[in-house]
C-alpha cells in the first residue's frame, strides 16, 4: 500500500573537538551508514497478538484479518511500533555462528567508555504499514555526539543515532532518531566493556474493547481532549512487555539494584506502543500513525499508575492527507514523565 513521503532532511552529521584521536577515529566510521541487513524475523500473527496482549491493544487491523482486508490489507497489520523493536531485532539464542551487524548505540557506548546509557528522547516517523509475511531490512547510522554535559544523572555526553527500515522493494517504510545519554564512565582501566545487552500484567483485567469508531479530519477540532488511558504498570506487565518487545535487559523485566528504583521499568518501545494505541484508539481503525516525537523525563517503574493524556495541537492538510497534531502527556502519580507531539492521519470526507 501506498506511503505518504517521510518529512525529516538529512541531518548534518556533529561530533565534539574535545575527543581523544582514537575516540574520533572509531566514531568517524560510524557516521556512515550501514548496509541494510534484513531482519531473522518476519512479521507473524502470533506476535502481533503478543504485542496486543502487552499493550491492551484491540484495534482490528492487528487482529482481525477481515477488517484489515475489508480496509484493503492482504493481511493482518502491526503495530508501527512493533515495527521498530520486536520485527526488527535479531535472534538472541542460539548465538549466532557469524557476527552479528554492528548495532551503533552500543558501538558509541564502548567507544565512550560508559558503563551506563539511557534514551533521552525518540523521534520515529512512519510512512507506510507492514504486513504479516513481510521483513524489514535496517540501516543505521550515527548522527552527532555532544561535547561533556552535566545532568542530574551525573556527567557525561548525548549521542543521536538513525535507523531506517526498508520493505520488500527497498522503500523507505519508516525512519527512527534516538538520542540516549551515556554516564556513569570511570578510569579507562576499570570500565568493563559494554554489552550488546544487559543480559543478567497482573492488576485488574482489562475493560472489553470499545466498538471502534473511525473519526474523520473534518470533526477534529483544535483544543479538543482525547479520552484518557490509564494502565497499572505491573510487575508481571514488565515482563510481557519485554517479551513483546524482545528486550532481553534485565532493568525491564526483574526488580534490580541496576535500576534506581530497585524495580523494572518499562523500555522505550512501551512508550512508542502506548502511544500508538491511545491515537489509534481515538482515530479509530482507518487512522495512522504517522510520527510520534516522545521527551523522556523520568522512568515508569513497575508499581506505578500510567496516565496518558493528550488534545488536539493542531490540524493540517498535506499531500491530500488530513493530518491531526496531538500533544501527549505521560504521568505517574506524581509528575509527567514523558511528553510528546504526534502526527495522526485521518480520513476525509471530501473526495
Amino acid at each position: 500500500m501506498a506511503g505518504s513521503s517521510l518529512s525529516w532532511t538529512n541531518a548534518l552529521v556533529s561530533l565534539p573537538n574535545d575527543l581523544a584521536a582514537d575516540e574520533e577515529r572509531r566514531l568517524s566510521d560510524l557516521l556512515v551508514e550501514s548496509p541494510a541487513v534484513e531482519a531473522p524475523l518476519e512479521v507473524s500473527e502470533s506476535l502481533i497478538r503478543h504485542w496486543c496482549e502487552a499493550f491492551d491493544d484491540a484495534n482490528p487491523l492487528y487482529l482481525d484479518r477481515p477488517c484489515a482486508q475489508a480496509s484493503g490489507f492482504a493481511d493482518l497489520v502491526a503495530p508501527p511500533a512493533a515495527v521498530l523493536s520486536t520485527f526488527a531485532l535479531g535472534f538472541r539464542y542460539p548465538p549466532p555462528r557469524q557476527p552479528l551487524p554492528r548495532n551503533v548505540h552500543y558501538a558509541v557506548k564502548d567507544v565512550l567508555g560508559f558503563p551506563h546509557a539511557v534514551i533521552s528522547a525518540i523521534d520515529a516517523e512512519h510512512a507506510t504499514v507492514v504486513e504479516v509475511g513481510e521483513r524489514v531490512a535496517i540501516s543505521q547510522r550515527l548522527v552527532s555526539v555532544t561535547a561533556w554535559k552535566s545532568t542530574r544523572r551525573g556527567a557525561g555526553r548525548f549521542w543521536t543515532i538513525e535507523q531506517v527500515f526498508r520493505g520488500r522493494n527497498g522503500e523507505i517504510v519508516a525512519r527512527q532518531r534516538m538520542t540516549a545519554f551515556g554516564y556513569g564512565r570511570v578510569r579507562k582501566a576499570e570500565v568493563a566493556p559494554a554489552s550488546r545487552a544487559d543480559d543478567g500484567l497482573g492488576g485488574p483485567p482489562p475493560a472489553a474493547p470499545r466498538q471502534p469508531v473511525d473519526r474523520c479530519w473534518e470533526d477534529a477540532t483544535e483544543g479538543d481532549p482525547l479520552p484518557p488511558l490509564t494502565m497499572p504498570i505491573t510487575p508481571t506487565r514488565c515482563v510481557y512487555v519485554a517479551s513483546a518487545t524482545r528486550d532481553f535487559g534485565v532493568q525491564h523485566s526483574v526488580a534490580s539494584a541496576q535500576t534506581p528504583a530497585g524495580k523494572p521499568f518499562v523500555n522505550t518501545p512501551f512508550l512508542l506502543g502506548i502511544a500508538g494505541r491511545f491515537l489509534t484508539d481515538w482515530g479509530g481503525p482507518a487512522s495512522r500513525v504517522r510520527r510520534v516525537r516522545l521527551a523522556m523525563k523520568e522512568n515508569l517503574y513497575a508499581g506505578d499508575v500510567l496516565h496518558l493524556a493528550g488534545h488536539i495541537a493542531g490540524k493540517h492538510v498535506s499531500g491530500g492527507r488530513g493530518l491531526v497534531e496531538i500533544e501527549l502527556s505521560i504521568q505517574n502519580a506524581h509528575a509527567e514523565v514523558t511528553h510528546g507531539i504526534a502526527d495522526l492521519e485521518l480520513p476525509m470526507r471530501r473526495g
